[in-house]
């Protein structure tokens, strides 16, 4: 079967970790390095990958690293996802 990655994306404060927090709870494989923590903005986490969008600039490839998984990358980042 074919792997998937599935993309969050969106504006900075548009609801991206509340989708992320659904998804997990849903039950769905998030993509998440827990490097920044929960804070007043966003008590329950933000479930994103720390400096994605420099990873990707780096090597578009870097997305095949999460296969079969949801990963949060806000808009401004999604140039940088292979074709």
């Amino acid at each position: 079967m074919k792997k998937q990655i599935y993309i969050v994306s969106g504006l900075p404060r548009s609801g991206t970790s509340m989708l992320m927090q659904i998804l997990d709870t849903g039950g769905l494989p998030v993509a998440s390095d827990a490097k920044r923590k929960p804070d007043r903005s966003n008590p329950k986490g933000y479930l994103e990958i720390e400096s994605i969008i420099d990873k990707l600039k780096d090597n578009p490839g870097y997305v095949f690293n999460f296969e079969d998984r949801v990963l949060k990358v806000i808009a401004y980042g999604l140039q940088y996802l292979p074709p």
